[in-house]
């Protein structure tokens, strides 16, 4: 009997063309492809915007040159743990680099460094800096127009 082997079971299949089978490791395979160039593409995008070279880029991180190349090439994806610290160099979100979804003030690396410094002044600083804020006449905010109702 032999014995079961989960690394070369086959999950399942799908046909590309008579005879020939996609298997799902395959899938997932050019799934990460396709998601390690996406990535590659944003994050040089993102350097170019502000004018890093990847060497440049590298040394802030700690990384080297090659390291940066293969991330844009799409050879290599960075660690987790990078990702925050290519967020706030490259002042872009987490978001964008891993989906392209457009940055909302929530993920602006440059607020969230200010709302950080906010969060450390002593407790009598914040107050005042709290009946300030309210204190500012705020935007109307913009609403939109009611659905048309069918009939």
């Amino acid at each position: 009997m032999t014995k079961f082997d989960p690394c070369s079971y086959d999950l399942g299949t799908a046909t590309r063309e008579p005879g020939t089978a996609i298997t799902t490791m395959e899938r997932v395979e050019s799934t990460n492809r396709a998601f390690r160039a996406r990535f590659g593409a944003r994050l040089e995008r993102a350097r170019r915007r502000q004018k890093l070279t990847q060497g440049q880029l590298a040394a802030r991180l700690g990384r080297t040159r090659n390291s940066v190349a293969r991330w844009e090439s799409g050879d290599s994806v960075p660690e987790a743990e990078l990702l925050v610290a290519l967020s706030r160099e490259l002042e872009v979100s987490i978001d964008f680099l891993l989906t392209g979804a457009a940055a909302g003030a929530a993920h602006d690396p440059r607020l969230l460094a200010r709302i950080e410094t906010i969060e450390r002044l002593p407790a009598e600083r914040f107050e005042a800096l709290l009946r300030r804020l309210d204190e500012e006449p705020r935007p109307a905010v913009a609403r939109r127009a009611p659905a048309p109702t069918r009939r």
